[in-house]
């Protein structure tokens, strides 16, 4: 039961520290986010990210690993995550 409270004020921690965009105003909110070529600043969910400027269609977030092995993708600083089917970089917790 410690571990499990342990890991939630982690998280919730952890979370204050992510750029968020509660407001969707990429302009103001998502100023800490830089992405790298071929990519560009997104508000998803009220997270700030950075998308590939291409469309990607996944399922999985293992999707988005195989397209970016393969060369298809390119590189991502922080983290790849499939969300509404899409491929994101999505900016690590904590960053």
């Amino acid at each position: 039961m410690k571990g499990y409270l342990f890991i939630a004020a982690a998280l919730s921690v952890a979370r204050i520290h992510c750029s968020d965009c509660p407001n969707n105003d990429l302009q103001t909110e998502c100023l800490d986010l830089v992405c790298g070529p071929h990519f560009h600043v997104e508000c998803l969910t009220g997270i700030c990210t950075c998308n590939p400027n291409a469309s990607h269609f996944c399922l999985k977030t293992t999707d988005c690993y195989e397209l970016y092995f393969n060369g298809t993708l390119t590189f991502c600083a922080d983290s790849w995550h499939c969300v509404d089917n899409g491929c994101r970089c999505i900016e690590k917790v904590g960053n």
